[in-house]
């Protein structure tokens, strides 16, 4: 169990796993920072200041997204990311929930792309700029340039977006380009232009997160994780739970939710960002568990939550630890 200071009331941990269903907020409803090189800020929604943007770093609706002298790649599951290069600015206007399943995106300022690997219903991506609005028809990849707010640039290399302006609205098809000034809407032409530094990160983010695995363990819902577990840990089968995963990890003290920290989520109360790149799948879905001979091992599970913890306190100190399958705390001493 590890401990820290009382800086929060014992109701503020509790509201941990308010997170929750009656305001129809579930595990789609927080974006993912999966990437992120240079100088990166999010602006939290609600007042509640800034922060630097690191990877595991949850976002959710209202949040802004600033790369300064960075990049940074934001995913929304299902192999469905935002790729942001440098001196861009984005806010999150609204993320799925029950009833309203669509992720709309303001651009500010800035260069993106839009890689959609699922869309389960026309438009249910929308990107809006002062020059124009811009509604995903079709899994496709797609580059949005605003260009020192004077003019709006929307790039189709694959698949198809309903552009719309104030006087109607045109359907740009894969390989083509238009560009929007003041809600005006130009002609739509071919695409063609020579490939920048952007165009070459990009590709490299889509062959990262298209690589093969031989063999799959999770469920559909938390097929995105596959590759990345298989690369830092392994799998073993373990009764009564099926395969479960084996982190691979070199420090002696290590243990489910201590290389991290706990973040302030008005949503969904206190979140677990970890250190580890791969934290985000093993600490917002399943449990832990351990036992001599095998060490702490993660149980898939499909349901996300902040963390899955037990917390406990006292006069001075607030202390946690890791959920296990039947939800009591799991705390090792002495190999028990």
């Amino acid at each position: 169990m590890k401990k820290t200071a009382l800086g929060f009331t014992a109701l503020a941990f509790l509201s941990l796993f308010a997170f929750a269903q009656e305001d129809g907020y579930y595990g789609d409803s927080f974006a993912r920072l999966t990437h992120v090189k240079g100088h990166v800020v999010v602006q939290r929604a609600g007042d509640l200041g800034s922060e630097e943007g690191v990877v595991n770093l949850a976002l959710v609706e209202g949040d802004q997204l600033e790369t300064g002298d960075g990049r940074a790649e934001l995913s929304f599951g299902r192999k469905n990311f935002l790729r942001l290069d440098g001196g861009t600015l984005v806010e999150l206007s609204n993320m799925p929930r029950e009833g309203d399943n669509r992720v709309r995106l303001h651009l500010f300022k800035g260069t993106i792309y839009l890689r959609l690997s699922f869309l389960e219903e026309e438009k249910n991506f929308e990107i809006h700029t002062p020059d124009a609005s811009f509604y995903a028809l079709e899994e496709g990849l797609y580059r949005i340039d605003m260009r020192g707010g004077a003019e709006t640039e929307l790039s189709v290399i694959e698949g198809s977006m309903e552009a719309a302006g104030e006087s109607g609205s045109l359907l740009i098809g894969s390989r083509e380009r238009l560009i929007a000034t003041n809600g005006q809407l130009g002609s739509q032409s071919n695409l063609s232009y020579g490939r920048d530094d952007f165009d070459y990160w990009n590709a490299d983010r889509d062959a990262l997160h298209s690589q093969y695995v031989s063999k799959r363990y999770l469920s559909s819902e938390l097929e995105d994780y596959e590759y990345e577990l298989s690369e830092n840990g392994r799998w073993v089968y373990e009764r009564p739970y099926g395969y479960v995963w084996l982190p691979r990890v070199y420090m002696n003290d290590w243990r489910p939710y201590y290389y991290g920290r706990w973040v302030w989520y008005p949503v969904c109360g206190w979140s677990w960002v970890s250190y580890e790149p791969w934290g985000w799948c093993t600490y917002h879905y399943g449990r832990w568990h351990w036992r001599l001979g095998l060490g702490w091992y993660w149980i898939p599970h499909h349901t996300w939550g902040p963390a899955w913890v037990h917390w406990y306190w006292g006069n001075d100190y607030c202390g946690w630890a890791p959920l296990s399958w039947y939800n009591y705390p799991v705390v090792v001493h002495n190999n028990y």
